[in-house]
C-alpha cells in the first residue's frame, strides 16, 4: 500500500499546477475538491502514522485512480487544445461537459454507450474549432442521464461529496459537487 502513497505524493508533484487549481476551487478544477480533500484526508492520516481502516484505504486507491485519470485527460487538453491552463480555464463549462459525459460514459449501460459516445463526439469538435459547446448539448445530456440511469445514479463525484461530508471535510463554503 505504501507504493500508492508513493505514486499520489508523486503524482502530486509532477501535477502542481493542476493541484493547485484544485486547492484554489478554479472552474475546471472545483469539480474534483471533495475526492482531493478525501484523498488528502487518508494520505495525511499515513503520514502521520495514524491507524487507516481498509475501507479508506479501498476509498483512496478509487480516488487517487479517478484524479489520476481525469487529471490526465486535462493535461491532453492542454497539450492538443488549449496550450495553457489559463485557456482551458476559459472554456470551463465545455471542458467539464466533456469530462462528465466521459465519466457517464464509463458508467454507462451498453445500450446507451454509443449516444454519449456521439455527444462526445460533438463537444470534441466544438473543442476543436476553438467554440464552447452550446447550452443544449448540457440538456442533451441530462435527458440521457434520465433515460440511462433514472433517479437513482450516483456519479464518482457526488459519492465522494458524502464521503467528504461524512469525513467532516466540507468547508463552511463547500456544497455538494453534482455531477
Amino acid at each position: 500500500m505504501d507504493f500508492t502513497f508513493n505514486d499520489y505524493a508523486s503524482f502530486k508533484l509532477d501535477n502542481d499546477e493542476i493541484i493547485k487549481m484544485i486547492e484554489s476551487k478554479n472552474d475546471v478544477a472545483i469539480r474534483f475538491k471533495h475526492v482531493y480533500d478525501v484523498l488528502e484526508y487518508v494520505y495525511n492520516l499515513r503520514v502521520n502514522n495514524e491507524e487507516i481502516e481498509p475501507s479508506l484505504l479501498e476509498i483512496f486507491e478509487f480516488g487517487f485512480d479517478y484524479l489520476f485519470d481525469q487529471v490526465e485527460q486535462i493535461n491532453n487538453l492542454i497539450t492538443e487544445y488549449y496550450g495553457s491552463i489559463n485557456e482551458l480555464n476559459k472554456h470551463a463549462k465545455t471542458v467539464n461537459l466533456l469530462l462528465y459525459v466521459e465519466d457517464y460514459l464509463n458508467e454507462a449501460p451498453e445500450n446507451h454507450k454509443q449516444e454519449y459516445q456521439e455527444l462526445l463526439d460533438r463537444i470534441y469538435d466544438h473543442i476543436k474549432k476553438g467554440e464552447d459547446a452550446p447550452m443544449e448539448l448540457f440538456g442533451i445530456l441530462n435527458d440521457l442521464n434520465y433515460k440511462s440511469f433514472g433517479d437513482d445514479f450516483q456519479s464518482s463525484l457526488e459519492i465522494f461529496s458524502i464521503i467528504a461530508y461524512e469525513l467532516d471535510l466540507l468547508d463552511d463554503d463547500d456544497e455538494y459537487i453534482v455531477g
